[in-house]
């Protein structure tokens, strides 16, 4: 079984890095506690989904705690440039991205659903490769 740790999230409402922040008298955070469940229950894959701008140092804290208990891999997952994003901006006139024609974040919206489309139609492969192909290679 693989574990997925979804720790994209801004925090903006929180005011920082919640994924991160001690829970416990031993600084310990929430992931902590899932993935100590984890590998007792007998998880030996885990995927931490992470944005790009902290990806570093959630490897440097992760990976010498979990070296030689279950194999670790990384995604980053940005949070911007979304299709509804793009839409928002094309019914407010375009004031926040540029734009190179006049229905240029309406195309890019359209390109960006398509796009989500397409992956959940190939959802299984996506989820083969995850599991099989690239956790496989991890250590």
């Amino acid at each position: 079984m693989t574990l997925v740790v979804l720790a994209a999230g801004i925090g903006t409402r929180y005011g920082g890095l919640k994924q991160l922040d001690a829970t416990s008298n031993e600084n310990e955070a929430i992931i902590d506690f899932s993935i100590y469940d984890a590998i007792k229950h007998g998880f030996k894959k885990m995927v931490f989904v992470v944005r790009q701008d902290f990806l570093a140092t959630i490897k440097a804290l992760y990976l010498p705690k979990l070296q030689n208990k279950i194999k670790v891999a990384f995604i980053c997952q940005e949070v911007t440039n979304t299709p509804e994003e793009f839409l928002t901006d094309y019914l407010n006139n375009d004031v926040y991205y540029k734009t190179k024609h006049s229905e240029h974040n309406l195309d890019r919206a359209i390109n960006q659903f398509t796009l989500v489309e397409k992956i959940r139609e190939q959802q299984q492969e996506i989820n083969f490769y995850i599991n099989e192909v690239y956790l496989s290679s991890c250590h």
